[in-house]
């Protein structure tokens, strides 16, 4: 491939928002043709440019995909060669809808993987659970746990003031449910408050946890009575 050819990826890397050590480059024969690959590092994800053998100017390209097993796309354009621009054009939607989404879907939290249903409130009096109402008492236990955690959240993440309208809310409309709600359909309200909070903070996996054990902490004293 013509050095001015490869050089062209360096402007589109660059002007999609990517840094250019973020590829590795290799040229080496592919399929019997000079092929040129850029490999996104530390990734399965790699594009391929090949070279027709007889002239410099005719192209195709293929690609590994972001989808279950990475699997490699068919060689483009089918059954012909194409220009260079064509092969540029092909590199731009591979970086927008495979490498943006690898990057998006590695760099999301699992909330999900933050969460055992069974053992948020721990130790466990919950381990038969009942779907009684709260009484008066284990309501204002409630409020006062909540308040604990909310501070408890304050000192550990020092939320700005805009995270904590949002931290606020969610947890304000906590406390709101012991009013109406029965003990395990408040646990469900729970769970969903804590995601809530996860993504306003914008909390990877690791701090995730600890938000969650910051809400059992809190709650251990008021355990026995939300059972």
């Amino acid at each position: 491939m013509l050095k001015k050819h490869k050089n062209g990826f360096i402007e589109i890397i660059e002007q999609s928002g990517f840094q250019v050590n973020q590829f590795r480059a290799v040229e080496k024969e592919v399929d019997e043709f000079p092929g040129f690959i850029l490999q996104f590092v530390n990734s399965p994800l790699a594009f391929l440019t090949r070279t027709n053998s007889s002239d410099y100017f005719e192209h195709d390209y293929r690609y590994v995909e972001f989808a279950p097993s990475y699997p490699k796309s068919d060689y483009m354009p089918r059954d012909r060669w194409c220009s260079v621009e064509e092969v540029y054009d092909g590199f731009k939607d591979w970086l927008v809808k495979h490498v943006e989404n690898y990057l998006e879907e590695i760099d999301v939290p699992d909330l999900w993987s933050q969460i055992d249903r069974q053992n948020l409130f721990v130790d466990d009096p919950l381990i038969n659970r009942n779907n009684k109402s709260f009484d008066k008492a284990e309501k204002e236990r409630v409020a006062l746990a909540i308040e604990h955690f909310k501070k408890l959240l304050e000192l550990e993440f020092q939320p700005t003031v805009e995270q904590l309208e949002v931290i606020n809310d969610r947890l304000n409309y906590l406390v709101e449910s012991a009013d109406r709600l029965n003990k395990v359909d408040w646990q469900s309200v729970a769970i969903s408050t804590l995601m809530s909070i996860s993504i306003a903070l914008s909390l990877d996996t690791q701090k995730g946890r600890a938000l969650f054990g910051l809400f059992k902490s809190a709650f251990t004293s008021a355990l026995e009575f939300i059972g």
